[in-house]
């Protein structure tokens, strides 16, 4: 059923709780709906109790409205409730790829080495069961999938639930809250935990191993005793966290009261040796009512009605700043006594080691201060013996026990590096000082080291070419987060017996710096921004610092000077401690960074002269062209058709400055990107969940393995891919698509255009451009233009945009508009408009064998341009639906694109190769120097991993190929070219042919350029 129809089922209803004791009332907005057992009012006629069983409404204990149910048992005693369970078989067919699963709430007021049973049947028959441990004490979930995860087989007739009682103790009470019979949940996020270990049996996902690693042990040896190194370690890797981790403050009686008046609001109470207030949530348990509200109301449901545990962990965090920042004794035992109370509560509520809550999936973007709060404040822990306990419950959320064992291959999650690795070493370092602490640090170090080593296939997080991976892709919005873990973990650990590698510090320092290089001045390019076109996503300057007080991966530095002279540009001449310390050594801010870099990982390349940037990415057979959520990025689907992104205007640059602006642009029109232009509805991305691997996602792939680009010594380059949209959309578009990177200017080629639609027009777009108050106007052949739009046909033409950038046009038909323009929010859908300048190559409705050439000369001059077109630099050898060939004078650089393997070819040096490549020559005397690449990342050989219906690709996510974590395969590159060559390079095969030419063998790997110098022999 879906959402819209259910709405008129869903009550969202106001309760007013009011807390004995304190002053005020506190509104909690809670979920209401015919399917959720709440048990304000307990309806005995539907169920059956075995002797000396009772149940009953109570007040004492709840977690939803005011009430649970209270069961009080005695040895295998039960109690039947007489109902439809509801349950309905998963059809792997459907919409939705949930399954159904029973999920409840128990509380236990004392600990027992016992268990519980629920037992679902139809009539008399018993048809699932299993079993929920209650050696705890407060509030604990379950998510439990009827077929997955229960024993027995369920039936769509099922019609009661027993629950069996512990056979071991004569008698004793639960209470039972927030109960489903049966709902469809995300079959990715079932949480085992001591409660329910065998939930989700064999899940791999990074955020639901707290059970496994629970159970793990270190298998790295147990030290005889402390070394005066290690204890020195200690307490500088121990201040070095805090000293990062606690801001200064000035705490005062005002914000004393402050607090405790913060802390009123949750109502928290001692009754006896039980407390209570009011109930916290782990946000995701929201997703419980999917069916019945939206994803956008699901992630912030608990917010509104103060009950997310993540503005509980904040306040925690608060409390404990200003005790550590406090020097009046009075104020620090309110603090301490607020803290304490907090932590009990919390306790209670169920965050607690051995605790799931059905799911913690994504749960480390809310716990971050739940670890601070609870190491700063351990002193106060220790005092109030409660420091055994928040111990292990730090660790058990940390899934500590996971750096127990020896990784198995290189990387790591970057949601890890994001939100797990400061709680990991924060569950460490609160422990005494032990030969034990000593075994776990030696662990996390190792631990540490390898997710920082270069990641193999799709895996997080750190590529060899400096790519920073989530999501199987690059992705620099999520690198930011996992940035700021890792640059402080190799910063805490530096000169210490626990550091890391040399090659793990180098190959995380590559990232940064790679990183600003293709970030202008802080903002990265449009086509790396994910699910988030919005412009606004940007590198973090003080990742640099921090690393660079690192020292430099050698050792020989107690300061990195590269990474300190990065920071000192990306900072802008901010004042902050880091600036004053380097300044201080006599560090310099570095120039701009010059040159041209490939990133096969991220399926792009990067060229950069003077103060502006060019990026270009495509896509292929191994990485996604967009990434669309529920809500997010929903009009983004040729964010990687080709999009070649000039950010050059501003000071400093910005997306902003350079062109893109999310309100108004016309979705169609990123620029160098060909594409069929079509309505908004028809661009809107149909968001589904394809398979029980992901969630409502797209993530879509074309079939060709040829993406990628070669480099010249990081000077000049050339990048191209094959074009080909995936079947769900417009699967016959095909292009052959090539960028020749040359100091000042881009050549752009594109040859085989082709599709079906013979509806909406095909076009190349050469810009798109926001149209700020003080931009210069567009010149079209030196004359301004004027009018809203016009067509043209160009004849060694050119252009000049509002930005100041160039383009030349030896040929096509150009359209040209400018003014105000309607589009859509990328998030929101609402109506957005803004002016705008564009222009495109036009290519007709469904075309055939379609092409097009221009040169892109970023932030020119008009005198320059009209040289240029009238002299132009460069010369189009060739531009056939199997090669592109340019020659540049200036450079004496000749760039070659075999889209297929080069038989016989004319035209140049490169006569004849193996496979499908890119190259780059330059010649001069008696010197050949060829940089070459293979742009296939050969993570599986073969056709393309695609599954066909009636002949065409059916989408799948990234997440069930199985090939995802497999390493680049090393192929060999055997080329002929013209005349007679030797090189003394060992890495490179080399025989003279019967025919006066030369075979070459080179071994390629990864996507990355090889550079080969030939002599030639006379």
């Amino acid at each position: 059923m879906k959402i819209n129809q259910l709405a008129n089922r869903l009550n969202l209803f106001v309760l007013i709780v009011f807390l004995m004791g304190t002053n005020m009332s506190i509104i909690a907005q809670e979920f209401e709906h015919e399917k959720l057992w709440s048990f304000e009012d307990v309806k005995q006629k539907q169920w059956t109790l075995s002797k000396g069983n009772t149940i009953s409404s109570s007040e004492s204990h709840y977690k939803h409205g005011e009430k649970s149910l209270r069961w009080s048992w005695k040895k295998n005693g039960n109690i039947t409730l007489h109902q439809a369970i509801g349950f309905e078989p998963f059809n792997p067919d459907g919409e939705n790829k949930s399954i159904p699963s029973f999920a409840v709430w128990i509380y236990n007021e004392q600990a027992v080495d016992d268990h519980i049973t629920f037992v679902f049947g139809t009539d008399e028959t018993d048809n699932c069961q299993f079993s929920f441990g209650l050696n705890y004490k407060g509030w604990r979930a379950a998510w439990v999938s009827y077929e997955r995860d229960m024993e027995g087989m369920p039936v769509s007739s099922m019609n009661r639930m027993r629950i069996e009682g512990p056979k071991s103790i004569q008698k004793g009470q639960l209470f039972i809250d927030h109960m489903f019979l049966c709902q469809a949940i995300d079959s990715r996020h079932h949480t085992p935990d001591q409660q329910v270990p065998f939930v989700n049996k064999g899940t791999t996902s990074n955020w639901l191993i707290q059970q496994a690693a629970s159970l793990a042990e270190p298998d790295m040896d147990l030290p005889s005793g402390i070394s005066k190194a290690d204890q020195k370690a200690f307490k500088n890797i121990e201040k070095r966290f805090q000293d990062d981790i606690l801001k200064k403050q000035t705490v005062s009686d005002k914000t004393v009261a402050s607090l405790q008046k913060q802390f009123e609001s949750y109502g928290i109470q001692r009754k006896g040796k039980h407390i209570i207030g009011l109930p916290i949530w782990f946000g995701r348990n929201a997703e419980l009512y999917l069916p019945y509200i939206t994803h956008k109301q699901a992630k912030t449901f608990y917010n509104a009605t103060h009950q997310n545990v993540k503005s509980y962990f904040d306040f925690m965090m608060k409390v404990a700043s200003a005790h550590a920042n406090s020097s009046d004794v009075n104020q620090q035992q309110a603090l301490e006594n607020m803290f304490i109370d907090l932590y009990d509560h919390m306790i209670d509520q169920g965050f607690a080691a051995g605790s799931g809550f059905g799911t913690i999936h994504h749960y480390g973007y809310n716990w971050r201060n739940y670890y601070r709060s609870l190491f700063i404040m351990r002193d106060v822990l220790a005092r109030n013996k409660r420091l055994s306990e928040a111990v292990e419950g730090m660790q058990w959320f940390a899934a500590l026990g996971e750096v127990f064992e020896k990784p198995v291959g290189y990387g790591m999650d970057m949601d890890a590096f994001n939100t797990q690795v400061m709680g990991r070493l924060a569950s460490v370092l609160i422990m005494d000082d032990s030969p034990q602490k000593v075994q776990y640090l030696n662990c996390f170090s190792r631990w540490i080291d390898n997710g920082l080593m270069p990641a193999p296939g799709l895996n997080d997080a750190f590529k060899i070419d400096g790519s920073a991976y989530h999501h199987a892709n690059h992705y620099p919005s999520y690198a930011t987060g996992g940035l700021t873990g890792a640059v402080r973990m190799v910063y805490f650990l530096n000169s210490t017996p626990f550091q890391v590698s040399e090659t793990a510090h180098d190959n995380l320092k590559k990232a940064l710096l790679t990183m600003r290089f293709y970030c202008n001045k802080l903002h990265w390019p449009t086509s790396m921004s994910g699910r988030h076109p919005e412009g606004k996503g940007k590198l973090v300057p003080d990742h640099y610092a921090i690393l660079a007080n690192a020292g430099s991966p050698d050792g020989q530095d107690a300061i990195d000077h590269e990474l300190a002279s990065a920071f000192l540009r990306l900072s802008a001449g901010k004042k902050s401690k880091y600036a004053k310390a380097f300044i201080k050594e006599g560090i310099e801010s570095e120039a701009t960074p010059t040159g041209h870099i490939t990133m096969p990982y991220a399926c792009s390349s990067v060229h950069r002269r003077n103060n502006w940037s060019v990026s270009v990415r495509g896509h292929s057979r191994y990485l996604w062209a967009s990434e669309q959520y529920l809500g997010a990025n929903l009009y983004g689907r040729y964010l990687a058709h080709g999009q070649l992104q000039v950010m050059g205007a501003g000071d400093p640059v910005t997306q902003t400055s350079s062109g893109f602006v999310q309100k108004g642009w016309d979705w169609n029109r990123f620029p160098g990107t060909t594409v069929i232009n079509l309505p908004l509805d028809d661009l809107r991305a149909d968001i589904r969940n394809v398979d029980q691997f992901s969630g409502y996602e797209e993530m879509l792939f074309s079939d060709e393995a040829f993406a990628g680009g070669v480099h010249a010594k990081n000077n000049n380059g050339v990048y191209a891919f094959i074009l080909h949209e995936h079947d769900k959309y417009q699967g016959s578009l095909r292009a052959r698509k090539s960028y020749f990177f040359f100091d000042d200017l881009i050549v752009c080629l594109g040859s085989g255009i082709e599709n079906a639609n013979a509806e909406r027009p095909t076009e190349t777009v050469l810009f798109q451009n926001h149209m700020a108050e003080n931009d210069p106007a567009i010149l079209i052949n030196g004359e301004v233009f004027k009018r809203d739009d016009e067509q043209f046909k160009a004849q060694s033409s050119w252009m000049m945009d509002n930005k100041g950038n160039g383009y030349l046009l030896p040929e096509g038909t150009i359209y040209v508009k400018q003014g105000l323009q309607q589009s859509r929010d990328e998030s929101s859908e609402k109506p957005t408009e803004g002016s705008f300048a564009a222009a495109v190559i036009e290519h007709g409705k469904a075309p055939k064998n379609a092409s097009y050439q221009y040169c892109v000369l970023p932030a020119t001059s008009v005198e320059t341009l009209r040289e240029r077109s009238k002299n132009p630099s460069y010369e189009v050898i060739n531009q056939t639906s199997d090669k592109h060939i340019v020659y540049n004078k200036e450079s004496n650089e000749t760039g070659y694109v075999f889209y297929e393997a080069a038989q016989n070819n004319a035209d140049g040096l490169i006569k004849n190769t193996n496979l499908p490549c890119i190259a780059m020559a330059q010649q001069t005397d008696d010197e050949l120097e060829l940089n070459l690449v293979n742009p296939d990342l050969a993570l599986y050989s073969g056709p393309a991993d695609e599954i066909y219906k009636d002949g065409k690709r059916v989408e799948r996510s990234i997440y069930s190929r199985p090939w995802r974590p497999s390493p680049s395969q090393e192929t060999v590159l055997e080329l002929e070219i013209v005349g007679k060559w030797k090189t003394t390079d060992k890495a490179v095969q080399v025989k003279l042919l019967e025919n006066g030419n030369t075979w070459l063998s080179v071994v390629c790997q990864h996507g990355l350029s090889e550079q080969v110098r030939l002599k030639e022999m006379k």
